[in-house]
């Protein structure tokens, strides 16, 4: 195989012990993930998983809590083994650095093209340990790198990188696409035992199954009232408004089940948007209303108890819109994992970093909802 494609989920758990002697986490639930994706060319079905499962895989991350508190988690993006990015910058660049915002990483997965030939896996984890903003205080932290060629490509030498790793405590779960034996030869395995993770293989080509349900249609329909619910402010408020519809758009592109795991991530209490909605940035700051040319039109020639009503209305039917989602989605899951013991298989990404990221939250002593 010439091509490769790979993709990074770099998952880090905000606790005050490191994940090797964690009993109990702390009351920090801050998770940050990194997706690391290399954009080569004979892995566009693995770009396809990734950007069909997306929601799949930020909905399980939702279930986890410390105690009784849920975690919120950012997400990176990375771009690595294209053929557009220069080879003095080693094919790969950051997209996105750590965000909460999961309609810019949807927006950015859509947006990723194949095409190039040089995978450097070395390189690309180095370069991830030493970019992105990894917490000083982080308790777990878990790298996922998914490919089809040798881990021993490029001039950083993978061992070094897999050191660094330990070093910062990272964990790095590797998922071959293909044979099993093959990524064995390839030092996949030998990757994932020198960092403390975890190895599996999938087939990348496998097409992503959704499964309908009876709470569906039911739950498109709130997710469109859940829309409603927005009040875009500040000069990029529109920007951020019409990317959020884009993704519903995107993410249907998948199907009708594939919306709606998008719509259920919406629901949840990780889906914050105070950069841009009115609402969101009301919760945080109460004085956001203070700066009148920065508000929607309709609102900036009433006074601040109207604006203040109407936030409060909005806030209460989006909570309302939210729970009647919630609610849909626990019976919806139910459904689909009774559906579930009738097929054959899982889908390949979102199996293996679910799986794996199970076993490395309750390591550190986190649980699911």
């Amino acid at each position: 195989m010439k091509y490769g494609l790979m993709i990074f989920f770099l998952l880090v758990i905000h606790t005050q012990s490191t994940f090797a002697h964690a009993d109990k986490p702390t009351k920090n639930t801050h998770v940050q993930m990194a997706i690391l994706l290399d954009t080569s060319g004979s892995m566009n079905g693995l770009i396809e998983q990734a950007k069909a499962q997306l929601w799949n895989i930020v909905n399980d991350l939702t279930k986890y809590k410390n105690e009784e508190d849920d975690i919120a988690f950012e997400i990176a993006l990375y771009e690595y083994g294209s053929g557009s990015v220069p080879a003095y910058q080693d094919y790969l660049k950051m997209i996105v650095p750590f965000t909460s915002d999961m309609d810019l990483i949807s927006d950015q997965l859509f947006r990723l093209t194949t095409g190039g030939s040089q995978e450097y896996c070395g390189t690309v984890i180095h370069r991830s340990l030493n970019e992105l903003a990894w917490s000083p205080s982080a308790g777990l932290k878990a790298i996922y790198i998914a490919g089809n060629e040798s881990f021993a490509q490029g001039r950083y030498p993978y061992r070094t990188a897999l050191a660094e790793a330990v070093e910062q405590s990272v964990i790095v779960n590797t998922i071959f696409c293909g044979d099993y034996q093959q990524g064995v030869n390839m030092f996949w395995n030998t990757a994932a035992v020198l960092a403390r993770g975890s190895y599996t293989h999938i087939d990348h080509n496998q097409e992503t199954v959704h499964i309908n349900s009876p709470y569906d249609d039911e739950i498109l329909r709130l997710n469109q009232l859940l829309n409603s619910t927005y009040m875009y402010y500040g000069s990029q408020g529109s920007k951020y408004r019409d990317n959020q519809i884009q993704q519903d758009a995107n993410a249907n592109v998948y199907g009708k089940s594939n919306y709606v795991n998008r719509s259920i991530y919406k629901s949840k209490k990780q889906y914050k948007n105070s950069q841009w909605d009115l609402v969101d940035a009301y919760e945080e700051n109460e004085s956001i209303i203070e700066e009148k040319q920065e508000l929607p039109t309709e609102l900036q020639d009433k006074s601040e108890q109207e604006i203040k009503q109407q936030i409060e209305t909005m806030k209460k039917d989006r909570a309302r819109i939210q729970s009647e989602i919630e609610c849909l989605a626990k019976e919806r899951e139910a459904y689909i994992a009774e559906k579930k013991q009738a097929l054959d298989g899982e889908n390949g990404l979102e199996s293996s970093i679910v799986t794996s990221l199970n076993k490395e939250m309750k390591k550190a002593g986190y649980s699911k909802k």
